[in-house]
């Protein structure tokens, strides 16, 4: 279970970026990518998929929800592949003026301490996200306790976890 909960930890946190990076790849060739739409519609894929997985874990148990993970996982990578590769004449160029700017002498190595230094608000600005995530992850973990403590179950946390994710969406649009 530790195994699984770890392979399946990282394919979260790995997600996100991927998808990041594909608006970006995207972007940049010339596709106008509406990422907030496509943002809320994360968010009520989330929302309904909390709500199914809540009263699937309520039903069968959590053993069932690795493998609905897993199969989505695996939906995802076909899509994902499946996504077409955009050539473009501004191919070469753009990254020839990308090497020039990694190979620039302009650039200095500097301490992380120096760094500190030089980027105060913008370090006491990584400091702050990086405490609401640790609230944000910890609200996670432990809300079914909550929920629990309220009389609910398993499929009142889905409901709850859908409140919230369809909460996101007028910030969203």
């Amino acid at each position: 279970i530790g195994a699984l909960f770890i392979i399946s930890t990282t394919l979260y946190q790995t997600t996100l970026p991927l998808i990041n990076s594909i608006s970006m790849y995207y972007t940049n060739k010339g596709i106008n990518v509406n990422f907030g739409l496509s943002r809320s519609m994360g968010s009520v894929s989330f929302a309904i998929t909390s709500t199914i997985l809540g009263i699937i874990n309520e039903k069968y148990g959590c053993s069932l929800i690795f493998l609905v993970g897993f199969s989505l996982y695996i939906i995802a990578i076909f899509v994902l592949l499946s996504m077409p590769v955009i050539k473009s004449n501004n191919d070469n160029k753009n990254s020839n003026a990308f090497e020039n700017i990694n190979t620039s002498s302009h650039r200095e190595n500097i301490s992380i301490y120096q760094f500190i230094l030089r980027y105060k608000y913008f370090c006491v600005c990584l400091i702050g996200i990086m405490f609401i995530f640790v609230f944000h992850n910890m609200l996670n973990a432990y809300m079914i306790h909550a929920v629990r403590n309220l009389g609910g179950n398993s499929s009142h946390m889905g409901v709850a976890i859908s409140i919230a994710a369809f909460s996101e969406l007028p910030a969203m649009a």
